[in-house]
């Protein structure tokens, strides 16, 4: 089944569709920068979390307001993309688990794009942050609704922030402090 969602494309045609949500998705930044427009929410979950439960729910809500068409783009412009997936809401429960282990989830969780047609909601993937980041432009989305919550911005700093737990030398102490500065820093004031 979930194979059956992979359709073949090419870089035109996919960088096209990305059209659909030209003015609420930057399709060139990349995170800590800010990559929605103007968004009504924002969350941040981590990627396994929001896989595992949370897209099911976006595709029950997309549901409810009575569309069924959800795509999941590969980075814009990435040269090496020749697949997307058309997820159809109204289907079983989709195992990402099982596309991660035939190898064919990598290049949408290296900062692809999923998002229902009608762009009521986008969720946004960073494979090396482990990060999935959603934004909501017009539904109804209860936090009470997820089964894994978002980060808040406490749990963020906990995970994300680098702070030496024993004495390390200064290059490390130096790599910490600007992984801090330039993606912590940046992505807290962004998303948080």
């Amino acid at each position: 089944m979930e194979n059956q969602m992979l359709k073949k494309s090419n870089v035109v045609e996919l960088n096209s569709f990305y059209n659909n949500i030209q003015n609420k998705f930057h399709v060139e930044a990349k995170i800590p920068d800010q990559i929605f427009l103007e968004p009504n929410e924002v969350y941040v979950f981590d990627l396994w979390d929001f896989l595992d439960e949370n897209v099911q729910y976006l595709l029950d809500l997309t549901k409810k307001t009575n569309g069924d068409e959800v795509l999941w783009l590969p980075k814009y412009n990435n040269i090496y993309a020749n697949e997307y997936m058309y997820i159809n809401a109204r289907m079983n429960k989709i195992n990402f688990r099982q596309l991660w282990d035939d190898n064919k989830l990598t290049i949408f969780i290296e900062q692809g794009c999923m998002f229902d047609i009608s762009g009521d909601w986008i969720s946004y993937f960073d494979l090396e942050e482990h990060l999935a980041i959603l934004a909501v432009y017009s539904c109804d989305i209860s936090l009470n609704d997820f089964s894994k919550a978002p980060y808040t911005k406490e749990k963020f700093i906990e995970e994300y922030l680098m702070v030496p737990i024993e004495k390390i030398d200064k290059s490390t102490k130096n790599l910490m402090k600007n992984y801090n500065e330039k993606f912590v820093d940046v992505f807290l004031e962004n998303y948080f």
